[in-house]
């Protein structure tokens, strides 16, 4: 029999019962008592068989259970990318519905009829029904002709045809409300429109989108009209006219009226064509306005203010018997380059008494014609300064006006100044030695000068204007501390005084009085540091006791603190006083000579008038100033 039939009968096959039993059939084999060599062989293979036979069993199960392990981890990341597929697709949906532009309104409320010369309120309301918030949100209105804007804290952009208004940030389910007063100031019945557009950009989306509103304005003209006539635009320091016509269209003659004008500020009133109220600068009583007259009144006077700034003159015209407001205007003016660029400039502004101050004037031609034959003239302080210490190289100083003029013939750019050209001119002014307060309350002294620059070619209707003046410059001047010292001999034996002597290897004492004097301005943190040469000795402090004075014994420097000084401390008050004793033991090289007793003296301070840190230096004291001391030279 072959081993493969034999093997066949001995196992049963696996997937027959009782296979993993391993049983044998008894009725197929039965085993004898003795075996040969040949079984036995047979015997040990059928072993290795069966041993095999379990190995892949268990290896076919350890299989399975690591293949389902597998496509368990698979499955799991599948399942978990929809998931994150499922929220990022909700995310975006939600984002987006998140905002919808319609959600954002801008709207404008208020009053639909207005009288002409009528001031009238107007609430412009922001609104964001969305969830998330807006940005960068900002409102820009645009007003008729006519409309005058009345100044408020929320507009940051006035225009001519309106203004800005920044919102920032507008929370979801929000809103906010500005308002704004309008002077409407027509000749006539008419229909306008005020316009506000609302530009803003979503949290979510980095594009910006924009919504608007408008107002529809019936504008009813009364029987009292009031017109102002006058420039829009104007140079710093230009002469601004101001025409005021009223007029009378009722069938019934007009009493009792009265204008009032509020001035922006900057401006200079000059000159009326009627006279003002009670000496008043702003104000005119109009008795009586014929019915279908009108009545007229110019108002002039210079203008100044920061570049591109808004100057508004607000004009009420008022019926004094009714006690009311018969038509209300304001006139908006604003500043532009001027038309020659005229600056003074100083080189230095730490000025002491006696200094001089380096001047330079520049002029640039602003407007795009040439400028021809100009004339420079700088206005010189009337106090403070030395007459006989101006100096102007090209220029002519008249000191009985006080003036230096520069004509073509002294400059030549002043000859002709082309469009965009400039030119400049330099002096030198000398400050007084000595500037002495006569009281309390002559102090803070300054120095104060301006230019005028001057074309027949420069256009404007009023003469005027053709002339260009600069800004005021303002130089402070520092003030001046003195220092008075006293020295005097401290004998040793106070009951028989008798005069001292500077003796070679003999001590002697001396008191050291310090007067501190100040002139014209009040100073702070005030200080005054000196030096006891090698040889000094420090003996004892007598006033002011505390820190405030003291003496470092290793450096041999004196530190006096004294704090505020006020003006005209030492003139018009008693001056602030130190006191201390030092003593001196001349050594024999110093016979026949001068001791310093205390040198490097010097007054640290800070100037409240001018801002500047100020410092002074003094003489040292000497054994020379010593009162009381019989040769103020060392003895032998």
């Amino acid at each position: 029999m072959r081993l493969g039939e034999l093997l066949n009968k001995i196992f049963r096959k696996r997937n027959q019962p009782g296979v993993e039993n391993r049983e044998m059939a008894e009725d197929i084999y039965k085993a004898p008592e003795h075996t040969t060599a040949e079984e036995e062989r047979v015997k040990r293979v059928e072993e290795k068989i069966v041993t095999e036979q379990t190995k892949q069993s268990l290896t076919w199960r350890e299989k399975l259970r690591a293949k389902n392990v597998n496509i368990a981890l698979v499955a799991g990341i599948v399942v978990g990318m929809i998931i994150i597929a499922l929220f990022a697709v909700l995310y975006v949906r939600l984002s987006n519905s998140a905002f919808k532009e319609s959600k954002v309104t801008v709207s404008v409320s208020g009053p639909e009829v207005v009288e002409v010369g009528q001031v009238a309120e107007y609430v412009i309301t922001l609104s964001n029904k969305n969830r998330v918030k807006i940005q960068d949100t900002s409102l820009n209105i645009k007003l008729p002709a006519n409309f005058i804007l009345r100044e408020d804290a929320s507009i940051v952009d006035r225009n001519l045809s309106g203004a800005k208004i920044i919102v920032g940030d507008l929370k979801g389910h929000s809103q906010k409300k500005y308002t704004i007063k309008v002077v409407i100031n027509y000749d006539n019945d008419t229909q306008e429109v005020i316009k506000v557009f609302a530009k803003y950009k979503p949290a979510n989306i980095s594009s910006y989108f924009q919504t608007s509103a408008q107002k529809n304005i019936k504008l009813v003209k009364t029987n009292i009209a009031m017109l102002v006539d006058s420039v829009n635009t104007a140079s710093s320091g230009e002469v601004v006219s101001l025409d005021i016509i009223i007029k009378n269209d009722d069938s019934n003659m007009a009493e009792n009226l009265l204008l009032k004008v509020d001035y922006p500020e900057g401006f200079a009133f000059d000159y009326s064509n009627v006279t003002p109220v009670d000496d008043k600068t702003n104000e005119w009583l109009i008795n009586k306005l014929e019915a279908g007259g009108q009545y007229k009144i110019n108002i002039r006077g210079r203008l100044a203010g920061q570049l591109d700034s808004i100057k508004v003159f607000k004009i009420i015209l008022k019926d004094q018997a009714r006690n009311s407001v018969l038509s209300q205007s304001d006139h908006s003016v604003k500043i532009i380059p001027s038309k020659v660029l005229l600056k003074e400039i100083v080189k230095n502004y730490d000025i002491y008494p006696g200094d001089y101050v380096e001047y330079k004037v520049s002029f640039k031609n602003n407007t795009s014609v040439p400028l021809r034959n100009l004339i420079l003239v700088t206005h010189l302080p009337e106090k403070y300064i030395n007459r006989q210490r101006v100096v102007s190289r090209d220029g002519y100083y008249d000191s009985r006006k006080n003036t230096i003029t520069w004509k073509a013939g002294d400059t030549q750019q002043l000859k002709i100044l082309q469009p965009g050209e400039e030119g400049e001119v330099e002096f030198r002014v000398g400050i007084v030695d000595k500037i002495i307060p006569k009281d309390k309350n002559d102090k803070n002294p300054y120095i104060r000068s301006y230019s005028e620059i001057e074309s027949l070619d420069v256009d404007s209707p009023i003469f005027e204007n053709k002339k260009v003046t600069s800004t005021k410059l303002k130089i402070p001047i520092n003030s001046v501390t003195g220092l008075m010292s006293v020295a005097s001999y401290v004998p040793e034996n106070t009951e028989n005084i008798q005069e001292g002597v500077l003796k070679v290897d003999q001590k002697t004492k001396i008191k050291i009085v310090l007067n501190l004097s100040n002139t014209t301005n009040r100073l702070k943190n005030v200080k005054l540091l000196a030096d006891l040469p090698s040889g000094i000795n420090w003996e004892e402090q007598v006033y002011p006791e505390g820190d405030n004075l003291k003496f470092d014994n290793r450096s041999h420097q004196l530190e006096w603190n004294i704090g505020t000084v006020e003006v005209g401390t030492g003139i018009l008050s008693p001056p602030e006083k130190a006191e201390f004793i030092i003593s001196v033991t001349p050594s024999s090289n110093q016979v026949g000579q001068s001791v310093d007793l205390l040198k490097n003296i010097k007054v640290r301070a800070k100037d409240t008038f001018t801002g500047n840190s100020i410092g002074y230096e003094f003489k040292a004291i000497t054994s020379q100033m010593v009162d009381g001391l019989k040769d103020r030279l060392v003895q032998n």
